[in-house]
């Protein structure tokens, strides 16, 4: 993994990269392998991005040209649609502080634009999948080309073996965001632009677009949910132009985690909208909330070990959520209805997250945010580690709250003695997802 990392760093750095090198997402190992999916067609995904071009309008603008604020989100189900799980209120903060602000948002759902359109309230624009037919050809073209380089050239000959043609692809849907980013940009003149960072190519093409627009726009990017150890490319240092100017981080750990690890960007602690007052007491009637992974192979192992664990424990009441971003995938909800159909005690949660966590008492989760948002609710995080699933948070968390099989969760959920969280768990609750601190973040745009 080290040897693989530093090669594709060092290509980037070289001088045999280019623009389109920084769209192949793979070489910015944004994560390690254990977040790739086995299932990858791709025939299916090729042609899954042709039919993108027949979405609707490429770019739904609005009347004003101008703004200071500019914030990239994205849209991930039209369930409570104008709910931004990323920013949460933040373009309404701003606003409050007169800091004019438009919210971008990226569609990451099944629908076509149009529809997703309707449903979006207020002073936003969405992104559809595609873009004018002269750009769509050219990045075909520019996609034929990298791809005649990858087969027939040297240029990645000492990176070739940890490149197929997923990682060729992702040229497309990065670059078919970047032209539509540089349009906006250009029609709206922002001072600064907020976007999710994660350490994913189009990130670094949204900062190379901000520092050679004719006048600079600043970019600020945001860490908004718990960084995790396999998330490679987020503390990547490249090419100057391709680093961003301001880190916003979510409170005082990630902070601390980043200063340790990234000089090439300013640090900025900005707060989350997940942040939540400590909850004193509930009525737990629910044993275990699951939190099922967004990775589909990692989410149906371990849907198999809570199902068999059902099975042979009937007494212990489990609810099962779903990634936000699978709520949509009927044949995937489907799947699970019918797996679960056999068990008398587990069912797919139908409330809203807030809703859960009051009712339960254990969150069994492999790498998602929830597990530090349960524990404003006095919900403890149980880590399910299953042969190649490692532990992508802080390698102390959750502690000793380790399930490796069925004998350790039973031990977790049979223990009702303990109804509150450690000190260990509270002071992950008080410090990683903080409040928003909006006049730091005017304070910065102000001084750009």
């Amino acid at each position: 993994m080290k040897i693989k990392k530093k090669l594709n760093k060092n290509f980037l750095l070289s001088n045999r990269s280019n623009f389109i090198s920084y769209a192949i997402s793979k070489i910015h190992l944004t994560y390690h392998e254990y977040s790739k999916n086995e299932n990858f067609n791709p025939l299916s995904s090729l042609v899954k991005k042709i039919l993108y071009l027949f979405d609707d309008d490429n770019l739904y603008q609005k009347k004003n040209t101008s703004t200071e604020v500019v914030i990239i989100s994205n849209v991930v189900s039209v369930k409570k649609i104008n709910n931004d799980i990323y920013f949460g209120n933040l373009a309404k903060l701003l606003k409050k502080e007169k800091i004019k602000t438009i919210s971008v948002y990226r569609n990451h759902t099944s629908n076509r634009s149009k529809l997703i359109k309707k449903l979006l309230k207020g002073n936003v624009i969405l992104l559809s999948k595609r873009i004018n037919i002269r750009k769509e050809v050219l990045i075909v073209l520019f996609f034929l080309k990298e791809l005649s380089l990858y087969i027939f050239s040297n240029k990645y000959s000492f990176i070739k073996r940890f490149l197929n043609i997923k990682d060729l692809l992702s040229i497309i849907s990065n670059l078919r965001l970047f032209y539509q980013l540089d349009k906006l940009l250009k029609f709206y003149r922002p001072k600064v632009v907020i976007f999710t960072y994660e350490g994913h190519a189009w990130e670094r093409l949204l900062v190379f677009l901000c520092k050679n627009y004719k006048i600079k726009i600043h970019s600020i990017a945001y860490q908004f949910s718990v960084i995790k150890k396999n998330q490679i490319g987020f503390f990547n240092k490249l090419k100057q132009e391709y680093n961003p100017d301001y880190i916003a981080t979510t409170g005082e750990i990630p902070h601390k985690i980043i200063k340790k690890k990234i000089n090439f960007s300013k640090l900025l602690k900005l707060g989350s909208s997940k942040f939540e007052k400590s909850k004193k007491s509930y009525n737990k009637k629910i044993d275990l909330l699951v939190s099922l992974d967004s990775n589909k192979n990692t989410l149906f192992k371990v849907l198999e070990f809570c199902i068999n664990f059902a099975l042979i424990n009937p007494k212990y009441k489990i609810i099962l959520r779903p990634h936000p971003i699978l709520i949509n995938d009927l044949n995937l909800l489907n799947t699970i209805h019918q797996m679960i159909e056999k068990t008398q005690n587990i069912r797919l949660s139908k409330n809203s997250l807030s809703n859960d966590l009051q009712k339960s008492r254990h969150l069994l989760y492999t790498e998602s945010v929830i597990c530090i948002t349960g524990l404003n609710f006095n919900v403890t995080p149980l880590f399910y580690k299953y042969k190649n699933i490692k532990n992508v948070f802080d390698d102390n968390f959750p502690k000793k709250n380790i399930i490796k099989n069925y004998s350790d969760l039973h031990i977790k959920l049979k223990d009702k003695k303990n109804k509150k969280i450690s000190n260990y768990f509270k002071f992950y609750r008080d410090n990683y997802f903080e409040k928003y601190q909006i006049k730091d973040l005017k304070k910065v745009i102000k001084n750009f």
